[in-house]
């Protein structure tokens, strides 16, 4: 079980999105770069992002250089997000987290961010 945003976490993120087939076909024809950033993780700002390029997905441990999508905000909310209790556009809706770049995008492709929160949430996590 890995700590939650460590590279060792995103490793095994990586591992669970490229095995899953429904991720693949949901990625297909689409190029994304969304990016998590906790601000105050209990090892400082930890962050990660999820690169999708026309069918592939991968997790890269860190920050993106040029993020489609960003999104920021309080260790304890995505921990919460992770865990199930929350789900993202509320934790967006209700302030708790800030929302950067192409936000049609992340309303648009709904589906395949969905597709993909359920291959992260599915990895053993220790927080």
């Amino acid at each position: 079980m890995a700590l939650f945003f460590s590279k060792e976490w995103v490793a095994e993120v990586d591992a669970a999105i490229q095995a899953s087939e429904e991720v693949a076909r949901a990625a297909v024809g689409k190029n994304i770069v969304f990016e998590q950033t906790a601000t105050d993780s209990p090892h400082g700002e930890a962050a990660y992002h999820i690169v999708i390029a026309d069918g592939a997905v991968r997790a890269v441990s860190g920050r993106a250089e040029n993020p489609t999508i960003s999104i920021t905000g309080p260790w304890d909310v995505h921990v919460s997000i992770n865990k199930g209790e929350i789900s993202p556009p509320v934790a967006l809706l209700t302030g708790k987290g800030k929302l950067s770049g192409d936000r049609m995008k992340l309303i648009s492709e709904r589906n395949l961010f969905a597709t993909i929160h359920a291959g992260t949430i599915a990895v053993r996590t220790e927080y």
